[in-house]
């Protein structure tokens, strides 16, 4: 499996032929950016697992790439910025609804100290271009179009705090709504454009509520039966956060967990993403990727944003995400692996 891509979030094809978007030679050394942009993101998930552990002591950054466990003096910690979480999720659309306690989410309370360190991260996403990910604009059309209109990825860095992922969008290709739980996800539109659509949970569901109500989708598309694995789902009320054009010009946008966490991406032409996901999916660590479809809307008068109801599906048939090898300049670990007695 592809570590960007949980079970539900695409269909794979990984095999060799797979076409590879590059235009370095292998080998070439890291230019700057890429070493910045890990630097930054290891800082960043360093403070997001220990705020979201309720650590405000020492922070301990997990290099998996190293091999070996690193520990950074915290910084004087602000008082942090809490935002509660909701006590019950809604499990029906309409008629009798149901509720259960709320876990709380990885990362939900983001402080100061978070939003410091998050802002160094977009700084450096925001100089990135092509040449940064080792691909020239050449290379990147036509790869884009060797996949026949398939969404491929490319894993710049993964460990277990953070990965930092490229996307290529085929101009009209497009990933449906899904969410990001526990997640904080940085965005950058480096070549191309798209649109944007997030929501936040009006009342945020579980996640063994969502899990679950996947995990029957699913079966029932496996057994054939596409009318319950698209129509038969829970609905939940959600507010929409944006809806938006992303281009270069763009600022790095952020989704949190309590923020723009569910979101849809749509190519308006040839398009290439950079992701730092903190922390990545991990269906074992209750971070799965879960599809959702608005099936109504009403508006409130007087208020910025509308509410919409989303219904939780199967993974759609025609997704498609194809992973293949990033050959690119690549982040080099400040600590290197201690292998005295090896």
């Amino acid at each position: 499996r592809h570590a960007a891509l949980p079970r539900r979030y695409a269909t794979l094809a990984s095999s060799a032929g797979d076409t590879t978007v590059r235009g370095m030679a292998d080998g070439e050394a890291a230019p700057a950016l890429v070493q910045q942009l890990y630097q930054a993101a290891s800082t960043a998930a360093a403070v997001f697992i220990a705020e979201a552990d309720g650590s405000n002591q020492e922070l301990t950054t997990v290099r998996e790439s190293a091999g070996k466990i690193v520990s950074q003096k915290g910084q004087s910690a602000a008082e942090p910025v809490a935002k509660p979480m909701p006590s019950t999720a809604s499990l029906k659309c309409s008629g009798k609804t149901e509720t259960e306690p709320s876990k709380s989410y990885a990362g939900a309370v983001i402080s100061h100290r978070f939003a410091n360190v998050a802002r160094t991260v977009c700084e450096v996403m925001d100089r990135f271009t092509l040449h940064d990910l080792g691909v020239d604009v050449q290379h990147a059309a036509s790869s884009l179009r060797l996949f026949r209109g398939h969404i491929s990825t490319q894993t710049v860095y993964s460990s277990d705090l953070f990965e930092i992922v490229a996307f290529f969008f085929p101009a009209r290709s497009a990933i449906p709504l899904h969410d990001h739980p526990g997640m904080t996800v940085f965005s950058k539109v480096i070549y191309g454009s798209l649109t944007m659509e997030s929501y936040d949970w009006v009342d945020q569901p579980s996640p063994t509520t969502l899990d679950e109500w996947s995990n029957r989708l699913e079966a029932a598309a496996d057994r054939g039966d596409f009318k319950t694995a698209t129509t038969a789902g829970a609905c939940f009320a959600a507010r929409q956060r944006a809806d938006t054009i992303l281009t270069p010009e763009a600022p790095t946008f952020i989704l949190k967990p309590d923020f723009a966490n569910i979101h849809a991406f749509s190519a308006l032409s040839d398009t290439v993403v950079l992701d730092v996901l903190m922390p990545p999916y991990d269906e074992e660590g209750g971070r799965d990727c879960h599809y959702f479809e608005k099936v109504g809307a009403r508006g409130r008068p007087g208020s910025v944003a509308d509410v919409a109801q989303l219904r939780i599906t199967s993974a759609p048939d025609w997704l498609v995400i194809k992973g293949s090898e990033y050959r690119g300049p690549r982040a080099i670990p400040a600590i290197q692996t201690d292998r005295r007695g090896d």
